[in-house]
């Protein structure tokens, strides 16, 4: 085997046991002159690697969901009573928060908006009211059990 191959197995390996530490995996390394062999995966975790998430809207339980598949522990702090951020309508203003008005209708189609994981139920309009697109942010949050990770009236 050349010197060239050698080195791109040995490359390749070290990629592999990068990505082990990051998901916090344990692993043995063989030690021996072979650089085909890689590293060994075990079945216990090392840590669990914790992440924070700022608001609970759309963006907020996108990142909620990406950490729970990556096998991180994220928890969501949200400012308000509720998840949904900017599409959670109120007829009072709250101090400090960006707000929608109370006849706002998308102008992008359902399609578009929705998650490629999580299509917009085939009832909803082409074009959602906000209160439809809360709902749909509620049922994407149910869907896949995100609320259990939010810290809803989290002040900091």
């Amino acid at each position: 085997m050349n010197a060239t191959k050698y080195r791109d197995i040995l490359d390749e390996n070290l990629f592999q046991s990068a990505l082990d530490l990051r998901l916090g995996q344990r692993f043995t390394f063989q030690q021996d002159n072979n650089p085909k062999h890689t590293a060994k995966m075990q079945r216990n975790k090392v840590m669990v690697k914790t992440v924070a998430i700022i608001g609970a809207g759309i963006s907020g339980l996108g990142a909620i969901k990406a950490c729970v598949e990556e096998g991180l522990e994220p928890t969501c702090f949200e400012r308000s009573n509720d998840i949904g951020g900017l599409w959670r309508f109120t007829d009072e203003a709250e101090d400090g928060r960006a707000s929608i008005y109370k006849s706002l209708v998308t102008n992008v189609s359902k399609e578009i908006m929705s998650h490629s994981d999580f299509p917009m139920p085939e009832d909803f309009p082409n074009y959602l009211p906000h209160h439809k697109y809360f709902e749909y942010i509620k049922l994407y949050a149910k869907h896949f059990a995100l609320v259990k990770y939010i810290k809803l009236k989290s002040y900091g």
